[in-house]
């Protein structure tokens, strides 16, 4: 089998002249071995795992690029041979030989003869000398007598063979079927045989049975002008019309009535055609502009936008557009000056941007100017002590609860009533309340206290009730208490400003307000657009807690840093659940597992924690899976597989060509063999021949024995960007 030893590239150097004008002969005194599989390289310079190093080799130069060496060990050592170096008389490693099979295996009791031809592909082998010549039995060549191997009558046959001798059996196999395959089988007959002999043309012409005809030059440019063209005069032939059976069309009889196809299409005159109208069914409209006389209705638009412009300086628009749900605009420019108003899909009306205020959102909170006069709420206006600074005296009747004075002159106060009755009050601590003009009815203040003098007091027929005669069992029935009467007191809400909450159950109208370190404890449901206030302190904002039965808190909201984010906690692990709609922040739509996927919009920043620069894209697997294909992956590695496109069965070299052309570069080729019957192709296979193409590669057919070659394939495993 052959050998692919690398020269190093110190033994290449060893060939270069001292001058360095030419190469210098050397000469090859040891071989060394090892049972290491070594993967021979030109920059090796000692061979890996070398166990012996034998000096009794004889060689010699068989052909030009060719040696043959013999190595002998006589020695009882023991051991395997995988890999053998070769080094000059100056200790360089000149060539390496490596492989993963035994080469051969040495016992005790055996002496080892290791016959060795290199064949030089890019070195003169007449450069290299041996040591020893004293048991050289060489392959045989043009110029050297020694061994050679017999062909088979297949290898011979196919005439490939360089290095094998031909049996005469194996020639005559071999030239009878290159004249078989060049004449046919049998070739050539008793009758060819024949005219092969004939001495002269004449004698050929008389074999042949040609008379005076063949000696005529006839054909195309030798002046030849027969008679008749199969039987017939030239005028039969330019009759067309006569041989067609027809007058074919030409341009003395096509054209506007001819009735020639050309003047219809599909039947029809070109004014079928030119017919709009009558093609559509309908007048088209112009793209340019034009006036509809009829309705025109637009189909259900999924996205884009419906525009119905005018032109002009003051131009009106209307469109409906859908994005995220159904909107339609009206716009009017005037000099620049941009007035729209549209209705949106959520349902709301603006005006330049701005809300429009309707029965749906105005009143109490809504911010709307009509809630509001001079920029205060009602309730500012309806507190009137509030805005005089006092509570003033009701003139239907009140209770004053400080002292109402009335100047008067020389000393007096007086109040003059609509009766005869008069009321006033002398200089002092003392003073009198007479009840009438006369004075006789007057009621005494002595310094200390009032005093009626000596007398009841009645009022209507009865008696006035007094800290003497009132009290239990006195039957006294007031019609007013502190000056009111008893719907004054029955009047709960009148009484305090506001109407109190039920505590088994109320609707709130306005705001609960709860005021740092207190808290609302909610049982039932808050109405719909009722608000509880959780004012908070300086450092955290209030919350709003949310329990169960048994005092277990759930979660809350709130209680968060002024400034920064509202807090929603769920403090039961089973997350946060909203129900009967879409989530939305910040007026946009809030993404989960319900409204993802496909088609839902979805611009994520991060998949799985990733840019989308970090993953791949389905481009970058670009694939090829047939028998012979490639698999592109992310970062430029392609993976290619291949077999040769013809099976080997004699040891020689194909090229095989990848599926896909590497861009820049070959990272590793791995050879496998495939074969048909084991029991008999077994010792066959491929090895790789110098470095491999960005297209293809070199491989070879090797085999271990010397059997009947079988046809195999190479199949081909490849790596690189």
């Amino acid at each position: 089998m052959a050998l692919i030893a690398i020269v190093t590239n110190a033994g290449r150097a060893a060939l270069v002249n001292a001058s360095n004008t030419g190469t210098a002969p050397v000469t090859i005194s040891q071989v060394g071995l090892t049972a290491t599989a070594v993967v021979p390289g030109a920059g090796i310079t000692a061979l890996p795992g070398e166990y012996k190093r034998v000096a009794t080799i004889s060689g010699d130069v068989v052909a030009d690029d060719t040696i043959h060496l013999i190595v002998r060990d006589e020695s009882t050592d023991v051991f395997t041979v995988r890999s053998f170096a070769l080094y000059l008389a100056d200790g360089t490693l000149f060539a390496v030989y490596g492989q993963a099979g035994v080469i051969l295996e040495k016992s005790a009791q055996a002496m080892m003869l290791l016959a060795i031809d290199v064949q030089f592909a890019d070195v003169a082998a007449n450069l290299l000398t041996f040591g020893d010549a004293n048991f050289l039995n060489p392959p045989a060549t043009t110029s050297i007598q020694g061994v050679v191997e017999l062909s088979t009558e297949e290898e011979a046959t196919t005439g490939v063979d360089t290095v094998r001798a031909v049996t005469p059996k194996g020639m005559k196999t071999a030239v009878t079927s290159w004249i078989n395959g060049r004449f046919g089988d049998g070739a050539p007959s008793d009758f060819v045989k024949g005219l092969l002999t004939a001495a002269s043309a004449v004698a050929m012409r008389l074999a042949l049975g040609l008379k005076s005809a063949a000696l005529k030059d006839e054909g195309a440019g030798n002046g030849l002008d027969a008679d008749l063209l199969d039987g017939q005069h030239g005028a039969y032939y330019s009759n067309i019309p006569a041989r067609l059976g027809y007058t074919p069309w030409g341009p003395s009889n096509d054209g506007a009535g001819s009735g020639l196809d050309a003047d219809l299409l599909d039947g029809q005159d070109s004014s079928y055609y030119t017919n709009i109208a009558g093609r559509l069914g309908y007048t088209p409209a112009n793209k340019a502009g034009d006036t509809f006389t009829g309705n025109v209705i637009a189909p259900n638009v999924l996205t884009g936008q419906l525009l119905l412009p005018a032109s002009g300086a003051n131009q009106a628009i209307a469109y409906l557009h859908e994005t995220g749900g159904l909107t339609f605009s009206w716009n009017r420019q005037s000099a620049g000056n941009e007035k729209f108003l549209s209705l949106w899909a959520s349902g709301s009306i603006t005006y330049n941007g701005s809300s429009l205020w309707h029965a749906g959102n105005d009143g109490a909170g809504s911010g709307l100017d009509a809630d509001l006069l001079d920029g205060q709420d009602s309730s500012y206006f309806t507190n009137i002590p509030g805005r005089l600074g006092y509570t003033p005296v009701n003139r239907a009747g009140d209770t004053m609860s400080g002292v109402l004075g009335v100047t008067d002159g020389a000393g007096m106060s007086r109040l003059w009533p609509n009766g005869d009755s008069t009321l006033y009050r002398t200089g002092g601590v003392s003073g009198c309340l007479y009840l009438n003009a006369a004075n006789s009815r007057y009621l005494f203040n002595n310094g200390s206290a009032y005093e009626l003098a000596g007398q009841q007091l009645y009022v209507n027929g009865s008696v006035s009730w007094n800290a003497g005669n009132d009290g239990a069992g006195s039957g006294l029935d007031a019609d007013l208490l502190d000056g009111q009467d008893g719907s004054y007191y029955t009047n709960i809400p009148g009484r305090l400003g506001y109407t109190p909450a039920n505590r088994a159950g109320e609707s709130f109208l306005g705001s609960i307000s709860v005021v740092a370190g207190s808290a609302i404890s909610v049982n039932s449901n808050i109405s719909y657009g009722g608000i509880i206030l959780a004012s908070g302190d300086a450092t955290h904002t209030g919350s709003v807690q949310f329990y169960q039965p048994n005092g277990t808190r759930l979660g809350y909201i709130g209680y968060a840093t002024p400034g920064l984010h509202m807090n929603y906690v769920c403090e039961n692990t089973a997350g946060h659940s909203f129900l009967g709609g879409m989530l939305y922040r910040a007026g946009s739509l809030v993404w989960d597992a319900g409204n993802d996927g496909a088609g839902s919009g979805l611009d994520a920043d991060l998949l799985d924690g990733y840019q989308g620069s970090d993953l791949a894209k389905y481009s970058d697997f670009a694939n090829n899976l047939s028998a012979a294909g490639y698999q592109k992956l992310p970062g430029g590695l392609i993976l290619q597989w291949c077999t040769t496109a013809t099976q080997q069965n004699v040891e020689t070299t194909t090229t095989a060509t990848f599926p896909l052309q590497f861009p820049n570069a070959v990272l590793d080729v791995q050879l496998t063999t495939r074969v048909d019957i084991a029991s008999v192709e077994a010792d066959t296979w491929y090895q790789l021949v110098g470095d491999p193409s960005l297209s293809g590669c070199t491989v070879m057919r090797a085999r271990s024995d010397n059997d009947a070659d079988r046809p195999s394939y190479c199949r081909i495993f490849a790596l690189g960007r």
